[in-house]
């Protein structure tokens, strides 16, 4: 990442004054591939982190897994939609949400024991606090990933692969998420760098405008590319339909994913990542027929996460996603002040304003048309 390839995204105030400002990127991509609009430079690498959650679903999704009755110690099971959303989320530890991932294990014949993603506390407050009243610890369970790593291991069960090794980059699993991921993004594999993420998996560097053609294969499945030698379009449109019906699953409580989701039914999945990345894939609509995907990096990382709903709102009203008028969950999200640890308003927080250049042949869509 270099210094020239950002733009300035964000800044805080206190006292009437700038005090940090925030750098990053954006890139906006049509179903067709088509870079529609950016800020700094479009082909700025990031790492993937959890935005490739929907995509490293691909394999349980591309072999039929979720439409078939599987084998279990219970007899025969279907996974349900549901399922699928929690194995796309970055979860809160909810009761939900863990009894979601326990019951896919347990149906699965598997247990918490296969899970190799490590334990945090839960992610939202509330679970976290009654899990240290209960004098419990976390566990496996209660990371954020591990519906993830369900679907990867249910994936491997029924193909046959190890399960011992399923996070290893040569595991064909991974393997085989990678190749799907360069082709739905129109890179070459070999151009994909790899790290390993919080939970252990592989997480993938690409450039930000292949995190939007991403998206927008979410968004307008239909117009995304062959892979396999085939038509991705069952497999992405379930992606997305079991999101934007399950938001609560996919993120959780006070989650500014679940607020977008819930405030843009059917319209919009929005994904979070650590490190500042964000994307969202955005329903086709009149304006935008081929639908959109947009990703996003915070180059600080925005590791309080206080910049994506100001960020967040401000790209989707520039590209004319919002109307000035918010749905009224997504205003009282929208917080604007910057606060103490009383709660008081010390500043203010606000996104640039235009975020956006559009590129010369979307000009008349840009900002002042909308």
């Amino acid at each position: 990442m270099k210094t020239e390839q950002l733009a300035p995204l964000a800044q805080t105030t206190r006292g009437g004054e700038i005090e940090t400002l925030h750098l990053g990127a954006v890139a906006v991509v049509d179903g067709t591939g088509r870079l529609l609009a950016s800020a700094g430079d479009p082909a700025l690498r990031l790492h993937l982190r959890s935005t490739a959650k929907p995509f490293q679903l691909l394999p349980l999704l591309l072999d039929g897994l979720h439409q078939r009755d599987l084998a279990g110690p219970e007899g025969s099971w279907r996974l349900e939609e549901a399922d699928l959303a929690v194995m796309t989320a970055s979860h809160s530890g909810q009761p939900a949400h863990l009894a979601r991932v326990r019951r896919a294990l347990e149906l699965g014949g598997l247990d918490e024991a296969h899970l190799q993603c490590g334990a945090h506390p839960p992610v939202w407050r509330g679970a976290a606090e009654a899990l240290i009243r209960s004098g419990a610890l976390p566990t496996a369970l209660h990371n954020n990933c591990s519906g993830k790593h369900v679907g990867m291991l249910l994936t491997c069960r029924e193909r046959g692969w190890p399960l011992h090794t399923y996070l290893h980059p040569d595991h064909p699993l991974q393997q085989r998420i990678l190749a799907l991921i360069a082709a739905l993004a129109g890179v070459e594999a070999a151009e994909i760098g790899l790290g390993t993420d919080g939970c252990s998996a592989p997480t993938f560097i690409l450039p930000l405008a292949a995190l939007a053609r991403l998206f927008a294969a979410l968004a307008a499945p239909e117009h995304a590319p062959m892979i396999e030698g085939a038509s991705a379009a069952a497999a992405l449109g379930a992606i997305f339909r079991a999101g934007t019906r399950h938001p609560e699953l996919v993120a959780g409580s006070e989650r500014i994913d679940t607020t977008l989701m819930q405030a843009l039914p059917g319209q919009l999945f929005s994904k979070i990542g650590a490190q500042g990345a964000h994307a969202l894939a955005v329903a086709p609509s009149p304006r935008y027929p081929h639908g959109l995907g947009i990703a996003l990096k915070v180059a600080d990382g925005d590791e309080s996460g206080r910049l994506r709903p100001a960020l967040l709102v401000g790209l989707l009203r520039e590209l004319g996603v919002l109307g000035d008028a918010l749905p009224a969950a997504l205003e009282s999200a929208l917080d604007p002040h910057l606060r103490n640890v009383r709660g008081l308003p010390v500043g203010a927080i606000l996104a640039a304003s235009p975020l956006l250049r559009f590129t010369p042949d979307e000009a008349a869509d840009g900002p002042d048309h909308v």
